[in-house]
């Protein structure tokens, strides 16, 4: 949702289909081959539905399934991956963190960005364990988000870590709370945009016909694993982060 947001931002005047495997969440902590099957099946369905690209808005399954569907579908194919590169050129402690998921963080997606970039920094991995289930039960600033991310950073703090990347599009709704944790000094890494980026420059690229040029709101229909009834919890949580990016 993350993702769409910035997406949307960057193209407001294009249709979405937005998919959200509710049923299946979290992706984390699954086996990669059950990942990689499930993303490329849901990514059948979109091309079924009339998309000319796909945004695998999620690191764990980029990590799983990206060759995959590249080697699959005919459409462009746009992932995330965390943003080591910005991370190790804003350091100036030389430690930097990953915040992921257990499958992100084993992922040799992860492994190939710290060969590339990360040679002269420690890069500390950490994983996320029960971030996913918070930010899905809507609890983005709650005292158990809180108290996890305290759980979750307390055996880091000896290190001085001053840029940490967000490793999974979840995340980022709960960035007050993680920045109230680290405390000043600290940056935080989103992707987001410049997954949005890229796969503005290949939409427009792709575009044949002008687009409309009106304010209208976008056209995004969003579906769920887990049926229609999750459809208004997903536009929640679409207006919730809005609202946190909006100017």
């Amino acid at each position: 949702m993350t993702v769409l947001v910035r997406l949307v931002g960057r193209m407001p005047h294009r249709p979405y289909v937005y998919f959200a495997d509710t049923a299946w969440c979290p992706y984390g902590p699954r086996p990669r081959s059950e990942v990689a099957q499930r993303t490329l099946t849901i990514a059948e369905e979109l091309l079924r539905l009339g998309c000319s690209m796909i945004v695998v808005a999620c690191n764990t399954a980029t990590s799983a399934a990206i060759t995959l569907l590249r080697e699959r579908l005919p459409v462009p194919i746009v992932g995330m991956e965390p943003a080591v590169k910005p991370a190790v050129l804003a350091t100036r402690t030389g430690h930097i963190a990953v915040l992921g998921t257990r499958g992100t963080l084993q992922g040799d997606k992860l492994r190939q960005l710290e060969m590339q970039h990360a040679g002269h920094v420690t890069v500390h991995h950490v994983e996320g364990a029960g971030l996913v289930e918070l930010v899905e039960s809507e609890q983005y600033d709650s005292p158990a988000t809180a108290a996890r991310l305290q759980e979750i950073w307390q055996p880091l703090r000896p290190f001085p870590i001053d840029q940490v990347v967000l490793g999974c599009t979840h995340y980022p709704f709960i960035r007050p709370a993680l920045e109230q944790c680290l405390g000043s000094g600290v940056g935080i890494v989103d992707p987001a945009d410049a997954v949005a980026a890229r796969a503005t420059s290949l939409a427009d690229v792709q575009s044949t016909s002008p687009l409309p040029s009106d304010d209208a709101r976008p056209r995004i229909t969003f579906l769920s694993s887990a049926g229609v009834d999750e459809v208004p919890r997903m536009q929640r949580f679409y207006e919730a982060y809005s609202a946190c990016i909006r100017p």
